[in-house]
C-alpha cells in the first residue's frame, strides 16, 4: 500500500469508529483490498505519517 492508501484507510476507519489497532484487519479481507499490507507494516506506515494525520 502506498502512503496515500494508508492515510485514506486510517481516515476511513476513524470515520467509521472502528478501533484500528484491534479489529480493522479482522473486518477487512484481502478480497476487499487486494494490496492490503500486514498489520505491523500498516502500523509502521501510520506512525511515519502521524504528523500528516493529526
Amino acid at each position: 500500500m502506498s502512503d496515500l492508501e494508508v492515510f485514506a484507510m486510517r481516515l476511513t476507519v476513524e470515520f467509521m469508529s472502528i478501533d484500528i489497532e484491534n479489529s480493522i484487519f479482522k473486518e477487512i479481507s484481502k478480497a476487499q483490498i487486494p494490496n492490503l499490507i500486514e498489520r505491523s507494516q500498516f502500523n509502521k506506515s501510520r506512525r511515519k505519517l502521524f504528523l500528516f494525520l493529526e
